[in-house]
């Protein structure tokens, strides 16, 4: 026998069928007019027979069906054809590829869309298909079409009425919907779908059992807390009046040692107070010794010139004031452009050398932030001392800045080249002079 078969449904995202072509308005039509669990509505089209079956499933109005297409011959029995259809929705729950069911045993989808497994639904198709060509029994030549009733005419029957009414009137009215309210499982489906439900109201009689005794345990143990608590109460009630015992005696000792430390502070004060006392004697030697040492390194520094004969700088006259002290010299390794390549304060590696740039921190009472100074350096490396043909006599270089009152920093211009590793490892030194004054030096190594 000749058929075609449709398999379409809404599910989890909407309505989907196949083949997708003109008869979703026919199926959709069907299910308008379905009211029971499941039920199968035939449409008569002209000399075309649609014998859908509907089958809604138990959550969010969703539901599966499949429709068989007959041309010119009908079906007279209808029991075969609803127990292919049954048969065919418990395959696709037992297969779970499309249906499934849930902990609670109700039937849901299994996927979105039925386009999400097109070939477990060609399948589904070609299975109903095969089930279908050999219902030869139950076909009969189809007549022709009663122009009494009106197109989309409907009528409902329950599938234990009248057999010949039903075929009758199927193929007279546009519509007849054919109702199943039980029995629409198989044996098989039932006992499984049972067996879910057992189970699930098994598992929940055990989680609530569960729960039960997770109360009576937590209240148990709530209530040993309270007995412990209450045991320890009570020995901390026996330990406290043994402390309050032993405590008398030890705030006794306690007293006494607090007088004992009372004195010994006492006589750290004295001890701190002729500390303070050597310590304004030492700053006043460290002034003595820092006057020598200015008297020793201008000695020096004349014996330098006398020797070298390589400068004549103006001299300092005995009643003239060094406008700054230098309190502290860093060097930094920076390039041609002056920017930060090894900060001050930091090691310095040959590797890495480019031009090394001197600054001072010094301290100034000038009474005018304009007044102009002018300081010379020397900077020796290993190699002796550093110098080029802008070098004043005897030293590295020279130059001027405005001096301000109060403690500052100045950075000198440097001296390298624009090739890192310029300068090798080993001990420089770094001196800076007013006129023929020593100031301060400052020796550092190059890793």
């Amino acid at each position: 026998m000749n058929n075609s078969v449709y398999v379409f449904g809404s599910l989890r995202q909407g309505y989907t069928q196949y083949p997708n072509d003109y008869a979703h308005d026919i199926f959709e039509n069907s299910y308008s007019k379905s009211r029971a669990k499941t039920q199968i509505v035939v449409h008569r089209d002209g000399n075309i027979m649609y014998y859908t079956y509907l089958y809604k499933l138990d959550t969010f109005s969703q539901y599966i069906g499949f429709s068989v297409l007959l041309n010119d011959v009908m079906f007279i029995q209808f029991e075969k054809l609803f127990l292919i259809f049954e048969n065919a929705i418990a395959d696709m729950v037992a297969r779970g590829e499309i249906l499934q069911f849930n902990d609670n045993g109700d039937i849901i989808a299994a996927v979105n869309i039925l386009n999400d497994k097109c070939q477990e639904v060609e399948r589904v198709a070609i299975a109903i298909k095969n089930e279908v060509t050999v219902l030869d029994d139950i076909v009969a030549k189809l007549p022709p079409v009663s122009y009494e009733i009106v197109k989309n005419d409907y009528e409902s029957f329950s599938v234990t009425d009248n057999n010949d009414i039903i075929v009758r009137a199927s193929c007279k009215y546009s519509y007849v919907c054919i109702y199943k309210e039980k029995d629409y499982e198989t044996l098989s489906f039932s006992s499984y779908r049972n067996n879910i439900k057992r189970l699930n109201k098994d598992k929940t009689d055990l989680l609530n059992k569960y729960e039960d005794l997770l109360k009576r345990y937590n209240t148990l143990k709530i209530k040993k807390k309270q007995y412990l608590k209450v045991i320890f109460l009570c020995l901390i009630i026996v330990v406290s009046f043994i402390c309050l015992f032993f405590m008398k005696g030890i705030l006794n000792i306690t007293s006494s040692n607090l007088k004992l430390a009372n004195n010994k502070i006492t006589q750290k004060e004295i001890d701190l107070k002729s500390l303070n006392k050597e310590n304004a004697n030492l700053k006043s030697s460290l002034r003595s010794e820092k006057y020598y040492r200015f008297r020793a390194e201008k000695e020096l520094m004349e014996l330098r010139d006398s020797i070298r004969g390589e400068y004549d700088s103006d001299s300092i006259t005995a009643d003239e004031e060094v406008p700054i002290e230098i309190t502290k010299i860093d060097v930094a390794n920076v390039t041609e452009k002056g920017s930060i390549e090894t900060n001050y304060g930091e090691n310095i590696f040959s590797d890495f050398t480019m031009y090394i740039q001197p600054r001072i921190t010094y301290s100034s009472n000038v009474l005018d932030d304009n007044t102009k100074i002018t300081l010379n350096i020397r900077f020796f490396a290993p190699s002796g001392l550093v110098r080029n043909q802008a070098s004043p006599s005897g030293f590295t270089s020279s130059e001027s800045f405005y001096v301000r009152r109060g403690i500052h920093t100045h950075s000198f211009q440097s001296w390298g080249g624009s090739s890192k590793g310029f300068w090798p490892s080993g001990n420089y030194t770094i001196e800076f002079w007013y006129k023929d004054l020593f100031l301060l030096s400052k020796t550092f190594k190059i890793l």
